[in-house]
């Protein structure tokens, strides 16, 4: 039996793995500009990454963040 986690926490994770996938990019431009030598290791760890989890602590923090009156549609958040 597989559970279906609740729609906020496929949201939090959505987002999360948004920002994780822009900031790998980012940083693999960046560090390629200089040396190309660095796309392979760099890709590895962007796979790494990418290869997902249960997104726990994003979720932690985000239910945090509410609780203490954040706004939960908040960029901040990211």
């Amino acid at each position: 039996m597989s559970a279906n986690p609740p729609t906020w926490l496929k949201s939090v994770a959505t987002r999360v793995e948004s920002r994780l996938s822009d900031f790998l990019q980012d940083e693999q431009d960046r560090w390629s500009a200089l040396d190309d030598d660095l796309n392979a290791p760099l890709g590895e760890l962007t796979r790494l990454v990418a290869a997902g989890g249960k997104r726990l602590r994003p979720a932690f923090c985000y239910l945090a963040f509410v609780g203490v009156g954040g706004d939960e549609n908040s960029k901040q958040l990211l």
